[in-house]
């Protein structure tokens, strides 16, 4: 908290510090895609700048090579016209001389043309203008006084112009090759760089769509395989979400289906198991009125016998008390019987799959069954495998079917009225579980479950 007192920033004029701005990457696979475009732009643009400096050198070296071309060719002209006036004043100088006559019209022609040759060098040396004046000097002389020292001065000072002609030449040679040499250098090098970083953009450029797509296939295929999972009811946690996309969002909507999903099943698994054990209840009400003759049958004996001694003045012999006695035990037992027969019929199961013991179900199921004054004329005949091995399933919904078969058989057999019909109770062990068998001799029992096979599959699957 702030002392009492104290101003805040925009109280007392100071400017607020701004935080830094972060930087946000794009969430949405278009975003990521438009991010990866934008960058092979940049990475284009780039590469195109680089290519242009690059370029721009080329073009600086071909320009420095045309200049150097006109310049050699320059020189080439300059020193056939030097050496056609040399000729001309080599013969000159060496022939009659009259110290009177004036210089031939060809010789002041050859050395106008030489100078102009000269005179044109000039815009890439500064040497040209030397050579000029030292001929233009030595002619000068000459045109004023046409001696033969005049026209050997002439003529050397041609041959020096020559010489250094040539010599210029054949630097100029030696820096085009020079230059050339760079050029080509320089040609190798941006082209092997152009290749190189073509190449590496690829590598890069493929590489991250390839690591993209492969994360985006093995993220698909986790959804695949956890929506064939949640199809076939398996429950198991929930998918990590490692994206923020689309379909991060999609692995959310998939774990919250999976959720809803296990809740619904969870919700019709108690469902079922309620609704089982109230049908089971009132198979047992249906019951009751034979169950109440099986118990109120040795109640009654009970009574008589009770009656009987209550009635006696005298003490009753040993063995008249003994024979009352076995018979008390015997009719107690059988209550005892029919009851826990009952408690183990009601009692509700464990939720989860346990181990069924297939035989030890259907054995009440049968006694129940006979308790039925429908029944009477019905003979339940069981042929049950000693040694059947146990099988993992509900208990409720197993024994409401088993239940709902036997009635509706034990109704069909039943309902023909007929002495000595049988219902056969068998089971058998197979190669991949147990098999159940409940058949009668008549071909009734095949139509008469019919309406209970429909909703009875599921439970048994």
């Amino acid at each position: 908290m702030d002392a009492p007192g104290a101003l805040t920033a925009a109280e007392s004029g100071m400017p607020r510090r701004r935080r830094p701005a972060r930087l946000h990457w794009p969430r949405t696979l278009r975003g990521k895609g438009l991010l990866a475009l934008g960058a092979a732009l940049v990475y284009l643009v780039a590469v195109a700048l680089h290519v242009s400096q690059q370029r721009d050198e080329l073009n600086r070296k071909v320009g420095e090579l045309q200049v150097l071309h006109r310049y050699e060719r320059a020189l080439a002209r300059a020193e056939v016209a030097v050496y056609n006036a040399g000729l001309e004043v080599q013969e000159a100088a060496f022939g009659p001389i009259d110290g009177g006559t004036p210089v031939s019209r060809a010789i002041a022609l050859a050395i106008e043309s030489a100078t102009r040759s000269l005179d044109a060098l000039e815009e890439h040396e500064t040497g040209s203008v030397r050579r000029v004046r030292a001929v233009e000097r030595a002619f000068q002389a000459l045109r004023a006084a046409p001696l033969r020292a005049n026209w050997l001065e002439l003529r050397e000072a041609l041959r020096r112009v020559q010489e250094d002609l040539t010599i210029q030449r054949d630097r100029t040679a030696h820096e085009r090759e020079a230059l050339t040499d760079r050029y080509q250098q320089v040609f190798r090098e941006l082209t092997l760089q152009m290749y190189g970083l073509v190449l590496a953009g690829f590598l890069v450029f493929g590489a991250g769509v390839v690591a993209f797509f492969a994360h985006l296939t093995r993220d698909l295929v986790r959804l695949q395989q956890r929506a064939a999972e949640i199809v076939r009811g398996e429950r198991l946690p929930p998918l990590p979400v490692e994206r923020d996309d689309e379909l991060g969002q999609l692995t959310h909507a998939v774990n919250r289906m999976a959720e809803d999903l296990d809740a619904r099943a969870r919700q019709l698994e108690l469902e079922d198991q309620r609704r089982a054990h109230q049908e089971k209840m009132a198979s047992l009400g249906a019951l009751a009125a034979g169950v109440a003759h099986e118990i109120n049958n040795p109640l009654a004996t009970i009574a008589g016998i009770a009656q009987q001694l209550t009635a006696l003045d005298a003490p009753l012999p040993v063995a008249v008390a003994d024979a009352h006695g076995r018979q008390l035990l015997v009719e107690t037992q059988r209550v005892a019987g029919v009851t826990r027969r009952i408690a183990d019929l009601a009692a509700p199961r464990p939720a989860d799959l346990p181990w069924l013991d297939l035989n030890a179900m259907l054995q009440p199921l049968l006694h129940f069954v006979r308790y039925d004054r429908r029944y009477r004329r019905v003979e339940f005949v069981e042929n049950l495998a000693p040694a059947l091995p146990a099988v993992r399933a509900l208990g409720d919904p197993v024994e409401l079917v088993l239940m709902r078969l036997l009635a509706a058989i034990a109704d069909a057999v039943a309902a023909r009225d007929a002495r000595g019909a049988r219902v056969l109770v068998a089971t058998r062990a197979v190669a991949d579980g147990v098999e159940l068998e409940i058949a009668d001799d008549s071909a009734a029992a095949s139509a008469a479950p019919a309406a209970v096979r429909s909703s009875d599959e599921r439970a048994l699957d």
